[in-house]
């Protein structure tokens, strides 16, 4: 397992950096995987361990967030084989807006209010170094702007309610994560 830096870790607010051969990349995928099941994650930034690398691994098919809820993945987030194994990602296009309750491995505990398109298209590397595009709604278009975000030092926390980000800030820097 590897370890998952926590808010308010600086490598967190990092840019990282393109992956230019996936191939040395891919065992860092498999051990993100393995730690996002663990966590009980549904998507997992290569930036969260620590790895400055445009990588994001994501998995919405084990997601209780649409059992709570008792909806079925959409049509598109049933075509996807999972999981996700995304190098160097960027959307390229996007329409539509959602608001969601999301959450963060690197922020545990806590959860706030999120606005994000509807659906996403974008393009990526996958394991074999082949680009692919990849069309999302839903829950997966939410994970999906989610880890990129985290890919460009942008946290959940920056785009939900002010004043709730800063109560949660605040309680983070008192208590911590007990």
């Amino acid at each position: 397992m590897l370890d998952i830096k926590l808010y308010p870790d600086p490598i967190l607010r990092a840019t990282a950096e393109p992956v230019e051969d996936v191939t040395k990349y891919t065992t860092l995928a498999d051990n993100m995987l393995k730690t996002m099941y663990d966590a009980n994650g549904i998507g997992l930034a290569a930036v969260q361990v620590g790895e400055l690398l445009r990588l994001i691994v994501i998995d919405i098919s084990v997601s209780d967030k649409y059992k709570e809820q008792h909806r079925q993945l959409t049509d598109l987030e049933r075509s996807i084989k999972y999981p996700l194994v995304l190098f160097n990602p960027q959307i390229t296009s996007k329409k539509g807006d959602t608001a969601f309750e999301e959450g963060c491995l690197s922020i545990p505990g806590y959860t706030g209010e999120v606005s994000r398109s509807e659906y996403v298209k974008i393009s990526f590397k996958n394991r074999s170094g082949k680009l692919q595009t990849l069309e999302a709604d839903g829950l997966l278009a939410v994970c999906i702007q989610h880890e990129i975000d985290h890919l460009n030092g942008v946290l959940f926390l920056d785009r939900m309610d002010k004043e709730k980000s800063k109560a949660i800030k605040a309680h983070i820097k008192e208590h911590g994560y007990s």
